[in-house]
């Protein structure tokens, strides 16, 4: 699993410097999310109410999603942009 970390980290390395303004963007605004999404299943710990339980957990699967979409955006543009369309 390391390797495959290392390709990612050196792939992104050398994207265009506007896609990587976008990717961390995006990567800080999901991760912002996914904090306040644990909040929020936390203080399903100290109230357990099935809604906040279900609002947590839909949150989180949502900003899980965006971050590997925002990562598979990124390749694409980047591919497309070197390519020179």
């Amino acid at each position: 699993m390391n390797k495959i970390v290392l390709f990612l980290c050196e792939k992104f390395k050398k994207f265009d410097v506007q896609i990587q303004k976008i990717m961390k963007g995006s990567f800080k605004i999901y991760i912002g999310i996914t904090m306040i999404c644990a909040i929020i299943l936390f203080t399903y710990l100290l109230y357990p109410n099935p809604m906040i339980f279900f609002i947590g957990i839909s949150i989180l699967k949502s900003c899980q999603f965006l971050i590997v979409f925002s990562v598979i955006y990124g390749f694409a543009f980047d591919k497309i942009q070197k390519q020179g369309y």
